[in-house]
């Protein structure tokens, strides 16, 4: 799984950061965390496709989390895409997408399945990643914080167990890895025989913009990676709790409390120019912890 941060400013683009957009690859296609303004062309800067983007995952409406769909969405349709995009977030994006397609001529040559999220906690279930979302803590407005978690995957191979079953290796044995049944002399071998137990996949955790939410720090216990958004440093506290919103050391005492292997410090306000000290200020509460710059990649490693 990898993470490429398209734009990581918060409120507005800089000329160093685009506004906030996460492509997370996996498999060949992308789930795309939120399309601010730009975000396409950062796919591109990137060498990515955005007709492999298969699910996006708006946070809330405000417009530098949405300000690069409506290109997104028109550019798909100029490149022929004809695999369905699925579109998730709260109240109001279907009536967004609608006001869309009504008054701006798109040419969407795709199916478009829209989700809405109504309740504090809500699960999806994609092609190979269950999503949960939870509610956010952020000023007035409908807003999530998402939890996507890989389904655990096949235990390891036990080629002696196999050998020992008279199974010869090759395409067979690839079968039995992706948890198949075989029949081999008229005798059904299953996975179970020659698979160990199952691994946990990966687990990701994007906050969008909130302040620090009990549920949320719960549901991100051990987090492979937590990227919270970090407005404001230490100084502007008062700031971040009048617009909703955390600083670097909020997010870094979440990531402590949750036990998370790396936190990702992202949605950094316009005001600071340096985020060395809100890096150095975090750090004092979580070690691992970086902050976001527009097109670092992050290869997320399974621990097994």
């Amino acid at each position: 799984m990898e993470l490429i941060f398209l734009g990581t400013s918060g409120g507005m683009p800089t000329v160093e950061r685009g506004g906030p957009a996460i492509a997370l690859r996996k498999d060949g296609e992308i789930i795309l965390l939120d399309c601010g303004e730009s975000a396409q062309i950062q796919m591109q800067r990137a060498g990515l496709s955005i007709v492999k983007i298969r699910t996006v995952l708006i946070s809330h409406l405000h417009g530098d989390h949405i300000a690069g769909l409506p290109g997104m969405l028109m550019s798909m349709g100029l490149l022929n895409k004809n695999k369905p995009l699925r579109i998730i977030g709260p109240i109001g994006v279907f009536k967004f997408i609608q006001c869309l397609k009504e008054t701006v001529k798109l040419g969407i040559t795709y199916p478009i399945q829209i989700i809405e999220l109504k309740e504090d906690i809500e699960e999806i279930s994609l092609e190979r990643i269950k999503v949960t979302a939870v509610k956010a803590f952020h000023k007035d407005i409908h807003a999530y914080s998402y939890v996507l978690e890989e389904k655990n995957r096949p235990g390891r191979f036990n080629p002696e167990k196999a050998a020992l079953l008279g199974v010869p290796e090759g395409e067979l044995w690839a079968k039995l890895q992706a948890g198949e049944k075989i029949v081999l002399n008229n005798i059904t071998v299953t996975p179970q025989q020659v698979l160990g137990p199952p691994r946990k996949g990966l687990k990701i955790v994007y906050t969008g913009d909130t302040r620090p939410n009990p549920k949320l720090e719960k549901l991100a216990f051990e987090a492979d990676i937590l990227i919270h958004e970090s407005t404001f440093n230490e100084e502007h506290y008062d700031k971040a709790q009048e617009y909703g919103h955390s600083t670097a050391v909020e997010a870094a005492k979440t990531a402590r409390q949750a036990s998370v292997k790396k936190l990702v410090l992202f949605h950094i306000s316009p005001r600071y120019t340096d985020t060395n000290i809100m890096l150095e200020n975090a750090k004092k509460y979580f070690d691992n912890t970086i902050v976001a710059t527009d097109l670092l990649k992050i290869v997320v490693p399974y621990q097994d």
